[in-house]
């Protein structure tokens, strides 16, 4: 997806995140997994640019995150991924992406219950069990 100029060090930050996990590849993982992993990046990016994400998955989160969680939850354990990420070409009836937004919101609440942001960051840099992260996270809205 192109994105502006003024996109480029946001996107540079991202990517930088996921070079520096220990999770690679995406080969095998489940949706959940893979949504934590790039939630780590958008999560991580926010805070190093003191900017929340302003794109459309993350706008329309927001607005449906109940919804958007409830339907995660009966796909997140399989691998198919995509209704969730990397459908920027075949997404109909909402924005791409929005596998991103469900793993920027577990990051979030893992933050909130771990409290100090460089224990937060290590745990997400060095996590080898992304799900463990979401299950530590207390995250699933109301």
């Amino acid at each position: 997806m192109l994105r502006p100029v003024a996109e480029v060090p946001r996107t540079v930050v991202h990517e930088l995140v996921q070079v520096q996990q220990r999770v690679k590849g995406q080969e095998g993982q489940s949706l959940l997994a893979r949504s934590v992993r790039e939630g780590v990046a958008v999560y991580v990016t926010e805070l190093v640019t003191g900017r929340d994400t302003q794109t459309a998955p993350m706008g329309y989160g927001r607005l449906h995150e109940a919804v958007l969680w409830e339907k995660f939850q009966s796909v997140m354990g399989g691998n198919d991924a995509s209704a969730w990420l990397s459908n920027g070409t075949s997404a109909v009836d909402r924005p791409a992406e929005l596998g991103y937004f469900i793993g920027r919101q577990i990051c979030k609440a893992y933050a909130r219950r771990v409290g100090k942001r460089d224990e937060t960051i290590r745990s997400f840099l060095e996590a080898e069990d992304l799900v463990a992260i979401y299950r530590e996270s207390g995250y699933g809205p109301r």
